[in-house]
């Protein structure tokens, strides 16, 4: 279905006006007896998704088409499971960091399950910021990429296809100079408890950022990744990389998508602590 879209945007819709393009997928969402509706909003200049009472805004139309033409509930699902978050007790105290956090699909499935002050998101573009803020207006949003050392580095926009990122891509349609800090002083300069799961998607830029994260690694009760053929012009593969990473850091993969080279890790530091306190 998401190539069927694809080809349909790609072949037909892409020259129609936005006008025509939202006429025509509600014309067949409505064929197809779904229940969600596709909109353009004038006084921000977003589209947006929806279904129900919740609305999901995205700037480009042809990725929004395709992320959320089955709804907002498939989405949310979708993206959790790949990431193999139902394997996780989520509590409203829990804290979760979403980095690479693009439209804040994420908080669609979250805000069942923790407090909205306790989603913080780490987004550099800003367009996807932008739409962050209007998804889940509660949260801690961060317009900022995270990295190995503090200070600003260029950022390469590929929106159409959620590709930006710090490692100069194959394809960009703009090069901007972002503000950079690294996890591990970010997370003592804000003195935060409760660490339950860092997401971590940042296409190709995630060796960085691992590395800026070493001395808060141990706080985290999860971490999520992506490590898919995403860094620079060679399209590297850094599952390997973050996977060795981790698991000399006592972490233990609980779960793993092959065909989206993504993986679910615990660490064993909190568990062997827990067992103790249990003991004691």
């Amino acid at each position: 279905m998401k190539k069927w879209c694809r080809r349909l945007y790609l072949d037909f819709e892409k020259p129609l006006s936005n006008r025509s393009s939202i006429l025509l997928r509600n014309l067949i969402l409505l064929t197809l007896r779904r229940t969600h509706r596709f909109f353009w909003d004038n006084t921000v200049e977003l589209f947006y998704v929806q279904e129900g009472n919740r609305k999901q805004y995205f700037a480009e139309r042809g990725r929004g088409f395709s992320l959320y033409w089955r709804g907002l509930k498939f989405r949310g699902n979708q993206l959790f499971h790949s990431y193999g978050l139902q394997h996780i007790l989520f509590l409203p105290n829990d804290v979760v960091f979403d980095c690479g956090a693009n439209y804040g699909d994420l908080w669609i499935n979250l805000s069942q399950k923790i407090t909205p002050e306790n989603y913080f998101t780490f987004e550099p573009g800003p367009n996807e910021f932008k739409c962050l803020k209007l998804n889940s207006p509660l949260g801690s949003h961060f317009n900022l990429g995270l990295g190995e050392v503090n200070g600003e580095a260029s950022f390469y926009l590929s929106s159409e296809g959620g590709d930006s990122t710090f490692i100069e891509p194959v394809v960009y349609t703009e090069q901007m100079t972002s503000l950079v800090v690294t996890l591990d002083s970010f997370v003592q300069v804000h003195q935060l408890k409760g660490l339950k799961l860092l997401k971590l998607e940042a296409e190709g830029f995630e060796p960085e950022i691992i590395r800026g994260s070493e001395l808060v690694l141990h706080k985290f009760e999860y971490i999520a990744i992506d490590g898919g053929p995403e860094r620079g012009i060679q399209r590297e593969n850094t599952f390997t990389y973050l996977t060795n990473f981790l698991m000399h850091r006592n972490f233990e993969i609980i779960f793993i998508n092959n065909l989206q080279n993504r993986a679910l890790f615990k660490s064993r530091s909190l568990v062997d602590e827990s067992i103790l306190k249990n003991l004691n």
